[in-house]
């Protein structure tokens, strides 16, 4: 973190990005209300006052995903640690949802196993039936 204090790394995050960062100082951070929020999802009401990014101090993973106002917005990393989206002055739905590739490859890896094993399990069947001793 580049912010000696609390109040500075809330209301001047570093966002890891390759845009040039404003040179203006930043007014104070806009707060944001939390609609709901599971383990795996959150989804915030903004009110933002300018162009800035919505900071959320939970950790920066692989497998988040961001939408604003139902589009979905690539996550960054703020202060190395925490996720932040982009947003425009306006009032903003920001969802952050979880959704790791890693599992979902690993479902249609599972899924497709377990459709393999019944078809042989059916085509044992049959071939079992048909063999009959006299």
């Amino acid at each position: 973190m580049s912010a000696g204090t609390a109040g500075q790394a809330r209301d001047a995050p570093v966002i890891e990005t390759g845009v040039k960062p404003p040179t203006a100082t930043p007014g104070a951070a806009t707060p944001a209300r939390v609609v709901s929020r599971t383990d795996t999802e959150g989804t915030l009401d903004v009110q933002a006052q300018a162009d800035g990014h919505v900071v959320l101090l939970d950790s920066f993973y692989p497998g988040w995903h961001a939408e604003v106002d139902g589009r979905e917005r690539p996550i960054r990393a703020a202060d190395l640690a925490f996720r932040a989206v982009a947003v425009t002055p306006g009032r903003h739905t920001v969802r952050f949802f979880y959704r790791p590739t890693s599992v979902l490859a690993g479902g249609a890896l599972s899924l497709a196993a377990l459709l393999a094993i019944g078809v042989c399990l059916i085509g044992l069947r049959r071939r079992g039936g048909s063999h009959r001793a006299a």
